[in-house]
């Protein structure tokens, strides 16, 4: 089988999304033996491409959305022409076999950075009234989860798969949760096992549960949502103590009051 996966820019991975598409590609090129991705022209580091990792990219104009609405159309036809049986989209698509929203719900993804940020700027605002990109990425997700009939659709989560049945009922008997998982040749517990012993018996009460939030930018993964979870009154009723660590970024101002204000 050959796998061919939509991706409008393949960076330096940043995050999560980039690093989970490019450990992707490499698997399926080691057992698949064969693996292309479609990117936009001039969006594609190929140093980064894995081994057997073939690349094709696709001429769009510059303006958004036109750009956006022209990947999304000709990506796919790209990839099929380059004899891919499967085509897996990423981010936005029209066609596609497979798809795995990464990132979530379109607008709920806008309305948390909204949220992040303490809500969009004036000329934020007055940007958004004269631009359709919001409104084609919201059209583009319709046509990918909003009949019954359509692609293969993947979850990273079962908090994600019940918000997307919620939105898109009728993509309920195609919807897939597949749990992100770890690379146990990338992140070897046996490697930090002393230094989380000693993270434990310097900060960390016996018999603690611990929850973990690491992230380059803490406000879009969601830290202060974290930090209120903690104060939630539900916890009382938790047998153990809960521990929240925060890490990846500096731990703003604003979140260090939050969480002073919520006496955690």
């Amino acid at each position: 089988m050959k796998l061919g996966v939509l991706l409008d820019r393949v960076v330096p991975p940043v995050g999560g999304a980039e690093r989970h598409t490019l450990a992707l590609l490499a698997r399926a090129a080691e057992t698949e033996g064969a693996a292309v991705v479609a990117t936009l022209d001039g969006a594609l580091d190929a140093a980064l491409l894995p081994p057997g990792v073939e690349a094709v990219s696709v001429s769009a104009p510059r303006p958004r959305p036109e750009r956006d609405q022209a990947f999304a159309e000709l990506g796919p036809r790209v990839l099929r022409d380059a004899g891919c049986d499967v085509v897996l989209a990423i981010r936005h698509a029209l066609d596609c076999d497979v798809y795995f929203p990464h990132g979530g719900l379109v607008q709920d993804a806008r309305d948390a950075k909204d949220r992040a940020v303490g809500g969009p700027s004036f000329w934020t605002r007055v940007g958004r009234s004269f631009s359709r990109k919001h409104d084609f990425f919201i059209e583009a997700e319709h046509a990918m989860l909003g009949g019954a009939e359509g692609p293969l659709v993947i979850a990273v989560s079962n908090v994600l798969a019940e918000r997307i049945k919620q939105v898109f009922p009728t993509v309920r008997e195609r919807l897939v949760t597949v749990l992100n998982g770890v690379d146990p040749d990338h992140f070897s517990r046996a490697s930090v096992a002393d230094a989380g012993a000693a993270l434990r018996a310097g900060y960390v009460a016996e018999g603690a549960r611990v929850a973990l939030l690491l992230a380059k930018n803490l406000r879009l993964k969601g830290a202060a949502t974290a930090i209120e979870a903690l104060a939630r009154p539900v916890l009382d009723d938790v047998a153990a103590p809960v521990h929240l660590f925060i890490g990846g970024a500096a731990l703003p101002r604003d979140l260090r009051r939050l969480a002073r204000e919520h006496g955690v």
